[in-house]
């Protein structure tokens, strides 16, 4: 048994290993805790990923459990491979607690393996790195040590459970109070549902009103999830979220493996109800499906109903109690086809990035001690520094999950950009975005402007390569006023930003585009340009994303020239290359396709020699 768990724990961990080798991790977690974990072996107390102490963001303690072994053990995929051992650790915990509850070793094998195969647990296990993971095998840890009556063991389990997130505490309170329905014992009572639920209550209203605001310091706005609540009114905004997260997957999924069984014992599904409308009731889709790790403290509770549900001797009738383990372990197949989970696992192995080279290269060329902003991909790859910053944060302007503006650091030694990256470049991300005016009538500018205005205050050396921009900070220039040409094209995009030349040649056996800028005022908006190359002699053609041409470039009077080497290997005598410049963020918000006055389109003409 030990066995097949460790096995489910290494093809977690294979595809994890996989993604996060190939820069397909989106969020910000593994970095955040990567961070936090080398800060604490250097007497740092602080994230610069979220401006936060590293328990200001979540309650999350047991990660000081993790911190000597990633000691040892200096890499970002320690805390993944932790984290989906303890995961797998679900298999013989359940076996055990089935066992208690007076079924076979055969069938308490089978139901138990309904963890290991539910598709909760699968999409937990290989969404990246989050405590809250470690849940569900504590939870069924607690309930095994009440089933024994084992109080070390109960108590130990329900102090590292509170240590993974301050939101637990809720299903351990419910928990307490269901206990209390029960009618137990005066002795049984105190022992486990009074004291539980006080200490556990305590708890909670130290982290939620003490400690959690003084080492959060309002950078991290857990509130604004619900604001709608409170500006449409509760009823009103209620029922607009429900409406939405029906649509979602994590009761389902969570009910039809099992049956709908767990319907039977409804006081034990009584602890998971919190948790549930916590979710529901925010608006953001993705706690309302299994993909991520929202559901891994809700598996435990509807895996221990549904077997108490069908306790040896209940109604369901000899025959049923037999087979009812191989139908339960169908249908969890079933499920885990239904919500795309093979497709979903096996997708990043077949996924070819031609730029990873390019990546691994670039990460391997940051000085350990350099600052750097980054964007999602690469953070876990750059976090053991104290200075990391995401570029997600400067795009949108804004603190995490609030409406309270964001102060950008001080210009770092490196930014990294990969404009392919739905993770940051995308509207659909939430951090990429035009000029928008919030309710209090600020406006706030447009993600192009921050990152301009950021990469504007000192001076860069660029180096673009397909859709990867990496600028490296160099001492000060002075700026050299340039004539003013003619411009190719006035009025690019912005009516202050004037193409200067646009032409493409060859070096060094890579194609490049140049293309050159002037600018006449405050920048507004930032070009974008995609080149469409078309094959002369077959026709093939292929879509290539240069990004945000000269961002960095201000209203000095120079022409900034942008040099960006094409991603693969063209001659140019083959290909002919057509220009397409337009204002990104407002497409790509709006979804709409841009008519002939909010974009321009040129042929690149070949030059023998780069402008």
């Amino acid at each position: 048994m030990f066995a097949l768990a460790l096995f489910a724990a290494f093809l977690w961990t294979l595809q994890s290993w996989w993604r996060w080798t190939h820069f397909r991790y989106g969020t910000f977690d593994l970095a955040f805790y990567v961070q936090a974990l080398d800060g604490f072996s250097h007497g740092r107390n602080r994230s610069s990923l979220l401006n936060v102490q590293p328990f200001g963001n979540h309650a999350d303690f047991i990660i000081l459990l993790i911190w000597p072994l990633f000691a040892l053990f200096k890499h970002p995929m320690t805390l993944v491979i932790v984290q989906n051992v303890a995961l797998s650790l679900c298999l013989p915990l359940g076996w055990k607690i089935a066992r208690e509850m007076g079924w076979s070793p055969r069938q308490a094998f089978w139901l138990s393996l309904l963890l290991l195969v539910n598709p909760v647990l699968t999409f937990v296990a290989t969404h990246e790195f989050h405590p809250e993971a470690f849940a569900a095998p504590l939870w069924l840890s607690i309930f095994y040590g009440w089933q024994t009556r084992n109080l070390r063991w109960f108590w130990l389990s329900l102090i590292l459970l509170l240590s993974c997130k301050e939101n637990l505490g809720l299903i351990v309170g419910c928990w307490c109070f269901t206990k209390l329905l029960e009618r137990p014992p005066k002795e049984e009572l105190w022992k486990w549902s009074l004291l539980p639920g006080l200490f556990t209550a305590a708890w909670m209203a130290i982290y939620l009103f003490w400690l959690g605001p003084k080492w959060n310091g309002g950078n991290v706005d857990f509130g604004a999830l619900y604001s709608h609540l409170h500006e449409k009114g509760f009823v009103e905004g209620a029922s607009w979220v429900l409406s939405s997260s029906w649509r979602g997957n994590i009761l389902w999924a969570l009910l039809l493996p099992m049956l709908l069984l767990p319907l039977r014992r409804p006081l034990t599904l009584l602890p998971a109800l919190p948790i549930l409308f916590q979710h529901w009731l925010s608006w953001r889709s993705s706690e309302w499906t299994i993909y991520y790790h929202y559901a891994a403290p809700l598996l435990p509770l509807f895996w221990i109903a549904t077997l108490e549900s069908l306790k040896p001797g209940n109604s369901l009738g000899k025959k049923w109690y037999r087979t009812v383990p191989c139908y339960l372990v169908l249908a969890n197949v079933v499920c885990f086809l239904a919500v795309d989970a093979p497709s979903r696992f096996l997708a990043p192995f077949f996924e070819k990035d031609p730029q990873l080279f390019l990546k691994r290269g670039i990460v391997a060329e940051v000085p350990e001690k350099a600052s750097v902003l980054a964007p999602l991909p690469f953070q876990s790859h750059l976090a053991a520094r104290e200075e990391i910053y995401s570029l997600h944060l400067v795009l949108k302007g804004l603190k995490t999950l609030s409406r309270h503006r964001y102060a950008p650091p001080p210009p770092t030694d490196v930014v990294i950009a990969d404009y392919t990256d739905q993770a940051t470049f995308d509207s659909g991300s939430g951090y990429y975005h035009p000029a928008m005016q919030m309710n209090n009538g600020e406006v706030v500018p447009s993600s192009d402007v921050l990152l301009h205005r950021f990469l504007a205050q000192v001076s860069w050396e660029v180096n673009s390569v397909g859709s990867l921009t990496v600028w490296t900070r160099v001492p000060p220039r002075v700026a050299v006023p340039s004539a003013s040409p003619a411009p190719l094209r006035a009025g690019v995009v912005d009516p202050l930003t004037d193409l200067i030349s646009l032409s493409s040649s060859q070096e060094n056996g890579r194609a490049q585009v140049v293309s050159a800028w002037q600018y006449r005022g405050e920048r507004q908006e930032i070009p974008w340009l995609t080149v469409v190359a078309t094959n002369i002699t077959t026709g093939e053609k292929r879509l290539l994303t240069r990004g945000l041409c000269a961002p960095e470039g201000k209203a000095d009077g120079s022409v900034w020239r942008d040099v960006w080497s094409l991603p693969e290997e063209m001659d140019l005598a083959d290909w002919q290359l057509l220009a397409v410049f337009e204002d990104h963020a407002t497409r790509s918000y709006t979804g709409r396709v841009p008519g002939a006055d909010e974009r321009f389109v040129a042929n690149i003409p070949r030059s023998t020699t780069a402008e």
